[in-house]
């Protein structure tokens, strides 16, 4: 058996826990350091060294749909907008962007990395309402 089947649950186990961590406003980091101890199996110091490791390549926080106006009005409050900032500086290393109209703001996201920006940007930067955009705004205030 391919050793990528016999962990196929990994996958749906880290998208619980970093939904656990966004709905929490908490690194993902706190809580996959134990996954990897006590679930995984890895050792205490590979352990924490995973978790280091998400913490040095970024911090994620973000926002849920059922906050946005747009999202409210036309019923589709499934969804959730994450930034991935670095530590220290803000800037912006990418987002996740799961729900409707994902295509629209995600625009937004990806000017912000070309342009190095950090997170207090969605402070300054005009974002029109009602739009699912607005959710970047409120996905970057999280993040200071």
């Amino acid at each position: 058996m391919s050793q990528a089947l016999q962990v196929w649950w990994v996958l749906p186990a880290s998208v619980v826990i970093a939904t656990i961590a966004l709905a929490a406003g908490i690194s993902g980091a706190l809580f996959f350091s134990p996954f990897f101890l006590l679930v995984i199996g890895l050792q205490p110091a590979q352990a924490i060294g995973a978790g280091l490791l998400a913490e040095l390549f970024g911090t994620s926080f973000g926002t849920f749909y059922d906050v946005l106006t747009r999202a409210i009005v036309s019923n589709k409050t499934d969804g959730f907008i994450k930034i991935v900032a670095e530590e220290g500086s803000g800037r912006i290393l990418g987002g996740h962007i799961l729900g409707a109209e994902a295509s629209s703001p995600i625009h937004e996201v990806a000017a912000a990395m070309l342009k190095r920006l950090p997170a207090d940007i969605g402070n300054t930067l005009p974002m029109p309402c009602p739009t699912f955009s607005e959710g970047v705004r409120y996905a970057c205030q999280a993040v200071m």
